[in-house]
């Protein structure tokens, strides 16, 4: 290849010279249903979820490869492709493709074989920096067709998408079945691909077009088809319910819409609403100011502030038949933290939240500083083992931990005395508990080391028997002579 002939130096001007003449051939324009970039020419077909106008051309090259980035499966079969209609061109300039290539090399997986060299250098960030000999080195391996087992692996999950090479799986084999698609479930299976489960066929929903791939005898994953019509009855139940629902709302009667509500959550429910709503009457110049002392009041936990005659006259002359509760105030306040680094501010938000929850049968207090850190951690296991929890302090308290602030600051600073009870008498057990497995450790290590100084006072016993002298121990020397020992 001219490219190897003349070195690093051409190589981009190279790449931009082959490429470059095929894309002025051949072109992408939107009636196209094949595109020829090497000699393996990419043909649109019911197989392959993907189409011509998928393949897109990077910025200084015309070397064209597939859109998006990939994962896994999905880049295995995008790297394929690349290879087998666009060449190594297509590589040099894919660096996700190319990585994942490296990977199969490394491991010596993925149909190719192990070529560690060739997996180190591809995995560089910039082919242009490549010395001649690892230029060489790279055309020379891409520049033959791909291995058929990758061909194979990469048929997995997307389909037949390589013309007619014959080492491609069956479409039975890679997941899929046909089926009869109308245009609404063809939209439906695009816009919930992740209700499918898509794992394996990722690659196939990352190039789904409900316009183009859509109509009788559609190839669709096997998951799709077996979950389609279930998902589609779903949603259309959910509808269905919400849209009872919604008439009933609308239809309720005035008692059901200021049920459990008192005269002045009725009133800011009306103001709140009349600044929204021309169906009322304008909303009088006191409203708005009343409104936001009111705000002040529920979140102080402070009672109801006096209203003015004529916003007074105004709230009995509105009809109730469309009312609807505004949100309460509190629980806006409750719901909305403090930014997590708004240090200063956490401490009095807990303070005025508690505030709403305390009562004579459920007093509250502060927790030490010097207990604050160890309560934090209770604290924190304690809401995974109370998902239940029906206490509204304690599921604040919870909400807090989740938080992640300065606990010494807000955590701390007002709890009830029932979680202080059980929190203290938790550590009570935990430390009990310690305790119990130090003496049980220092038994066990106390039997070790008496096991060990037994065992080394065996290493150093020799035996202490003597033969008697009287038995002597004797050997021949020659045929006339006998040395005998009596030690």
């Amino acid at each position: 290849m001219q490219l190897r002939k003349f070195g690093l130096a051409l190589s981009a001007l190279a790449v931009m010279a082959v490429t470059g003449t095929a894309r002025a051939q051949f072109g992408i324009d939107n009636g196209a249903t094949e595109y020829a970039m090497s000699e393996n020419v990419f043909v649109e077909t019911p197989e392959c979820a993907i189409r011509v106008q998928d393949w897109i051309e990077p910025r200084g090259s015309g070397t064209a490869f597939l859109r998006d980035k990939s994962y896994g499966q999905e880049a295995l079969s995008k790297a394929a492709m690349g290879w087998y209609y666009a060449g190594p061109d297509s590589l040099w300039r894919d660096h996700d493709s190319r990585r994942k290539l490296g990977e199969c090399m490394e491991r010596g997986d993925c149909g190719l074989k192990k070529y560690k060299r060739l997996a180190r250098q591809i995995w560089k960030d910039n082919p242009d920096q490549w010395s001649r000999k690892e230029v060489d080195r790279f055309y020379d391996y891409f520049g033959k067709e791909p291995p058929a087992a990758l061909i194979n692996l990469a048929t997995d999950g997307i389909g037949r998408c390589f013309g007619d090479h014959p080492a491609q799986k069956s479409m039975a084999e890679a997941g899929f079945v046909q089926a009869d698609l109308s245009a609404e479930e063809c939209q439906f299976i695009e816009d919930n691909e992740n209700r499918f489960f898509a794992g394996r066929f990722t690659a196939f929903f990352n190039f789904y077009n409900a316009e183009k791939l859509c109509g009788p005898g559609t190839w669709v994953p096997l998951p799709v088809a077996e979950n389609l019509a279930e998902l589609m009855g779903k949603d259309a139940e959910k509808e269905r319910l919400e849209q009872e629902a919604a008439e009933r709302w609308a239809n309720r009667s005035v008692e059901v819409r200021t049920r459990g509500l008192n005269g002045c959550q009725i009133a800011y429910g009306l103001i709140m609403g009349g600044l929204n709503n021309s169906a009322v009457e304008r909303v009088p110049d006191d409203g708005i100011s009343w409104a936001l002392n009111y705000e002040q009041a529920r979140i102080q936990d402070e009672t109801c502030p006096l209203m003015p005659v004529e916003l007074s006259d105004w709230v009995q002359r509105q009809p109730l038949e469309t009312f609807e509760p505004a949100q309460d105030p509190f629980e806006f306040y409750r719901t909305n933290m403090p930014a997590k680094t708004a240090y200063d501010s956490w401490p009095n938000y807990v303070r005025t939240v508690m505030k709403h929850y305390e009562s004579p049968t459920n007093p509250h207090e502060p927790v030490p500083e010097s207990a604050c850190y160890a309560f934090a951690n209770w604290l924190g296991k304690k809401k995974y083992n109370n998902t239940s929890e029906s206490r509204p302090d304690w599921r604040f308290l919870f909400d807090v931990a989740s938080v992640g602030t300065d606990r010494n600051r807000s955590i701390c600073v007002q709890v009830p005395v029932s979680m202080i009870l059980e929190f203290q008498r938790d550590e009570r057990i935990a430390e009990q508990q310690r305790i119990i497995a130090e003496e049980q450790w220092r038994r066990e290590e106390a039997q070790r080391q008496a096991a060990e100084a037994k065992f080394q006072e065996l290493l150093r016993w020799k035996p202490s028997y003597r033969p008697p002298a009287t038995e002597p121990r004797c050997y021949r020397r020659d045929d006339v002579s006998e040395i005998c020992f009596f030690n």
